[in-house]
């Protein structure tokens, strides 16, 4: 509350509760609201009075909350390992929940329910600590969940070295009984006392590449609770494999690039010609899911100009810009660096692969007369392999020029009738097929 100078000595009246009658008047007051099923909104005014009368009066809102109670259930005594446990707290009301479990793992909710799991066995203390506008209250229910044995657990140890190989290690407690599912039709199942590593170690050999959900079941002889945990692995051998189209022709050249590589999570590509590429799937790490791989982020340096950065979805390969243009002639190696979902890297090198020419004698061909009488034909093969061909012909060095084949690298022209071509000095086939 806010004074202003004047005359003392001072008096002061307070109202705390809005309804016009002074509750209280000294200078430094406590009051006391009552207990309410809900949060209230209370106007606090404070009057104060001059020695000569002046006076002020200053209003200001208060929250005055409900008194809390923390209790919760109801509390399921007994369960197997890996079952949810649902609570609920008895008051609505609270702004904020706090759940300790009793296993070192505090869960916060807006709301008044909550679900957990537990991975351990043991009787376990639940604490619920509720707020609302800065008033707080807890309660601890002793031994409140029970969760018996036994608890399936295990890891993964893969390598880019062998990626068909796959190692496991039991990590399971409380079991009597294993049994191995590896996703691909093979299982294996042993007594727990039996210390051969095929049981608790084994190791597996898959077959093909590939996505396989690996499950181990513990159970336990005393327990009807028998609990299986299963997680997704990754066969995939790391390969930077390419496909692009066309390999040669005359600049400038779009060349479209592709790959069927589904788990490469990482590209490093450079095109030969001064373009890269650079391409990372987000919230896509080894060990994560590979659905979890919403989309590519690209960044493709078509040189002279700005790096170009587009997003592109986490379908396959589909990361590439739509053409590379080679500009110049010249002899291209691309070089592709991939790395898969498991974080194994293979580079590819693809030498030469790119050819651009713009020589004279670049579309130079092969011709031979096959038959000089009826149906008087020549066959004509061209040089080089092309992306595609344009066949025509001239019955003169200066006459015009009549397309034939059908756009293949060898083809046939047939005359029903003896051609004639003018001058035997102009008659040479550079003059007379192109």
């Amino acid at each position: 509350m806010n004074a202003i100078p004047g005359q003392a000595p001072y008096s002061y009246s307070w109202d705390f509760d809005g309804d016009g009658v002074e509750d209280s008047s000294v200078p430094n007051p406590t009051w006391d609201y009552p207990s309410v099923g809900a949060t209230t909104t209370y106007p606090i005014c404070l009057t104060i009075t001059t020695a000569t009368g002046c006076t002020v009066t200053d209003c200001a809102d208060i929250q005055v909350s409900p008194a809390l109670d923390a209790g919760f259930g109801p509390v399921p005594q007994g369960l197997c390992a890996g079952a949810g446990v649902y609570l609920e707290a008895d008051n609505p009301d609270g702004t904020s929940y706090e759940w300790y479990f009793g296993d070192n793992w505090y869960v916060t909710t807006p709301g008044p329910t909550v679900n957990y799991m537990y991975n351990d066995t043991g009787c376990f203390d639940v604490t619920l600590t509720i707020s609302n506008l800065g008033c707080m209250a807890d309660s601890t229910i002793a031994n409140a969940i029970c969760i018996w044995g036994p608890v399936a657990d295990f890891t993964i140890t893969q390598t880019c070295t062998s990626p068909f190989e796959v190692s496991f290690q039991n990590l399971s407690l409380f079991d009597d009984n294993l049994f191995w599912n590896f996703g691909d039709g093979s299982i294996l199942e042993g007594d727990s006392a039996d210390d051969a590593p095929d049981i608790h170690s084994p190791i597996h050999t898959y077959a093909n590449e590939g996505t396989y959900s690996v499950c181990l079941t513990a159970s336990a002889d005393t327990s009807t609770c028998p609990h299986t945990r299963c997680f997704e692995i990754y066969i995939d051998e790391p390969s930077a494999n390419l496909q692009f189209t066309p390999t040669s022709g005359c600049p400038p050249l779009c060349v479209s690039f592709s790959t069927d590589e589904t788990y490469n999570v990482e590209w490093e590509i450079d095109f030969g010609n001064g373009d890269e590429l650079t391409a990372d799937a987000i919230v896509c790490d080894p060990g994560d899911d590979i659905d979890d791989c919403v989309q590519w982020i690209v960044s493709f340096t078509d040189d002279p100009g700005p790096v170009d950065l587009y997003n592109a979805p986490f379908i396959g390969g589909n990361i590439f810009p739509p053409c590379v243009n080679y500009d110049d002639a010249g002899v291209y190696t691309i070089t592709a660096i991939a790395t898969n979902i498991n974080g194994c890297t293979d580079t590819t090198v693809y030498q030469d692969a790119i050819t651009i020419s713009t020589a004279p004698d670049f579309a130079t061909f092969t011709a031979t007369v096959t038959d000089m009488c009826e149906p008087f034909c020549v066959n004509v093969v061209a040089d080089n392999v092309l992306g595609n061909y344009q066949w025509s012909y001239r019955l003169t060095a200066w006459g015009a020029w009549i397309p034939f084949g059908g756009g293949t690298q060898a083809e046939q022209l047939c005359q029903p009738t003896a051609p004639s071509f003018g001058d035997p000095a102009r008659r040479r086939p550079d003059h007379l097929f192109r």
